[in-house]
């Protein structure tokens, strides 16, 4: 379970969080929906721990739950592909032999949808990054997806992990975010309202408040934020 209660957080002494509470019980995943600074990122680096709350309480049951977050800002180190992809995997995996290590590396990119693994000069085995061959963002961000399926952490945080996808790898990486959240607890920062389907519950944020939060179905038939965000994307798809 993930609960903040009253948790407040700032950027050089202004207040961008106001009092949140949000609990996201074990197993749910809860999309974050909101107009660009409407403190969705704040809120996702917070609760991974890359901010201290100002006040409040961040509470995570057990206390010792391994959290991953999944940003759009992503880093490809020079290596070959399947070191790049094995840095997801636990401190025990060190005693794996190098085989496992393999199949593990391969299982998470197919889980993900990199199809395009068998296409590259070398597989695997071929180096990727500034020194070698550059990937296009959307499969940058399926290998930073594939690292998180292989640290399989309880909690994930998927910060618009899926923006720089384009029109034409949406659909693909979607499907990617829905398999890695499947069975975790999960927070995802939407900047689609298609990806609300991955979600049980949403929160709308705005001005750094929560201000709207419910499943989506029950919100969309409201007359609230989130239904208004639904109509306007419902009238964009039907142009």
């Amino acid at each position: 379970i993930l609960a903040l209660s009253g948790a407040r957080a700032a950027y050089e002494g202004r207040a961008v969080l106001h009092g949140i509470d949000l609990t996201v019980r074990a197993g749910e995943r809860v999309a974050l929906m909101g107009r660009s600074g409407a403190g969705k990122s704040t809120l996702a680096a917070l609760v991974a721990g890359l901010l201290e709350p100002r006040s409040g309480r961040i509470a995570m049951t057990p206390a010792s739950a391994r959290t991953v977050l999944v940003s759009q800002e992503i880093h490809i180190f020079s290596g070959t592909l399947l070191d790049d992809v094995a840095l997801g995997l636990p401190v025990q995996a060190e005693d794996w032999p190098d085989e496992r290590v393999r199949e593990a590396v391969l299982d998470a990119l197919s889980r993900v949808g990199a199809d395009w693994v068998d296409d590259l000069p070398e597989g695997l085995d071929t180096v990727v990054g500034r020194l070698g061959t550059r990937l296009s963002p959307a499969r940058a961000q399926q290998v930073a997806l594939a690292r998180a399926l292989l640290a399989d952490p309880p909690i994930i945080i998927l910060d618009e992990a899926t923006a720089e996808a384009g029109s034409s790898g949406a659909a693909v990486l979607d499907r990617a975010a829905t398999e890695v959240v499947t069975g975790r607890t999960a927070l995802v920062v939407a900047h689609r309202l298609s990806q609300v389907a991955m979600a049980d519950e949403v929160a709308v944020m705005d001005g750094g408040r929560i201000v709207e939060v419910g499943p989506p179905e029950q919100l969309r038939c409201g007359d609230g934020r989130f239904a208004q965000l639904w109509q306007m994307w419902s009238n964009q798809r039907r142009v």
